[in-house]
């Protein structure tokens, strides 16, 4: 009997399609027969990642293919997944080329093209670098950009300073990509304290713009882009000027007081509980100075109208309990024990608790609130947001 050697591995679908691998559909495999209703799911599940709270990847289950020279294989299951997502995205590239040539934005569809086909890229470091010492010159940015990549990755394990590793974390618990071509280049031009201020910068422009604001991210990275590039040329050596480059994405003061004054975190997600951990914990920093680590497994979120309220909690309709629960003005910090006791609780054996809470946020709440009700979780969340938008401001654009 012929051995048969199995190799099992995670990869992305851009790795399976762009090492320039071949796959084939064995005759003995049934035809396409994927329907609406599998097209819905899977589109559903390409737009959930999308958003400002969406995982950033998502499990398409597992291939199994054959190959006698890693090079060319068959596909024995999976085939229907595969060909779908090649599918998209042949008519994803096909439908950009068409906005192209109808003049549709064609400058911001040719660079979409371009990231997609990223053979592109090499074209243009062909044209670009044209000698030795031009070679040696881009190897020697690449591994500094690597490193700076890497530490704005995985912080902890960096060697930057305690500042910059922090504003780090808080990108990474955001999910925000779009500023590191900008980061890159400021690491290579700034000085270290404009680098730093850069990084705080970002993680502001990211809490009103992507978080808060949830607004497209296209514009957001035609700035950061234009931005790097000047800087990679000189233009801007400073953190001044690079500032007001990039005024466009910095959400105006009353634009992103009435956003969060609105906004609602589902915290049943584990990136969304860190960041209301974060906004909280910034909060609660501004009120009494104290700085508390936001991934600490002291204290937990305190939802004052608890996630799963028995009917009728404090006299609010399951509508009201629906849409207000994970209202960021419904939410607070108590230390873990505490947490747990007040449970489900009536606002004032909640607000007892409250009283005597380490957290000068949740005190607060106490003093200021002799019920809880919607008119109060929305009067509680307009001070929230005056608070918040003097704790992330950036001084030179506001």
């Amino acid at each position: 009997m012929t051995a048969t050697n199995f190799k099992a591995e995670n990869n992305t679908f851009r790795k399976l399609i762009g090492n320039g691998l071949t796959y084939r559909i064995p005759r003995f495999q049934r035809d396409y027969s994927w329907t609406n209703d599998h097209w819905e799911e899977l589109w559903a599940d390409v737009q959930a990642m999308l958003g400002t709270d969406g995982e950033p990847s998502h499990y398409m289950g597992y291939l199994v293919l054959q190959s006698a020279d890693d090079r060319s294989f068959d596909v024995i299951d999976g085939q229907q997944r595969l060909t779908t997502l090649s599918l998209i995205v042949l008519a994803v590239l096909k439908n950009i080329q068409r906005l192209i040539d109808s003049g549709n934005e064609p400058e911001a569809n040719r660079q979409r093209l371009n990231q997609i086909r990223q053979a592109d890229l090499f074209k243009t470091i062909r044209a670009k670098v044209t000698d030795r010492e031009g070679v040696f010159q881009l190897l020697r940015g690449m591994d500094e950009d690597l490193d700076s990549y890497l530490a704005l990755s995985s912080p902890e394990v960096s060697e930057w300073s305690l500042d910059d590793k922090r504003y780090a974390g808080v990108l990474r618990t955001f999910r925000v990509r779009q500023p590191f071509a900008l980061l890159l280049a400021a690491r290579r031009a700034f000085d270290a304290v404009d680098f730093t201020d850069l990084l705080r910068a970002a993680v502001v422009i990211s809490l009103r713009y992507n978080v808060i604001g949830a607004y497209s991210t296209g514009e957001q990275e035609r700035t950061y882009n234009t931005v790097a590039e000047r800087i990679a040329k000189g233009e801007l050596s400073q953190l001044r000027p690079a500032l007001q480059a990039m005024r466009n994405v910095y959400v105006t003061d009353k634009a992103f007081r009435a956003a969060f004054a609105e906004k609602s975190i589902r915290t049943t997600d584990s990136r969304n509980n860190r960041v209301v951990r974060f906004i909280l914990c910034a909060v609660e920093q501004h009120l009494s100075g104290q700085d508390h680590a936001f991934v600490s497994d002291a204290f937990n979120i305190e939802h004052v109208l608890p996630q799963n309220a028995p009917d009728g909690w404090e006299g609010f309709s399951n509508d009201e309990a629906g849409n207000l629960v994970y209202r960021l003005g419904n939410m607070t910090l108590m230390a873990s024990g505490a947490n747990r006791d007040a449970g489900t609780e009536g606002f004032l054996a909640k607000r007892a608790l409250y009283e005597h809470s380490g957290f000068a946020i949740t005190r607060k709440l106490a003093q200021d609130n002799t019920a809880w009700t919607p008119e109060r979780i929305a009067t509680w969340q307009n001070w929230m947001a005056d608070q918040a938008t003097s704790v992330w401001r950036i001084d030179q654009l506001s």
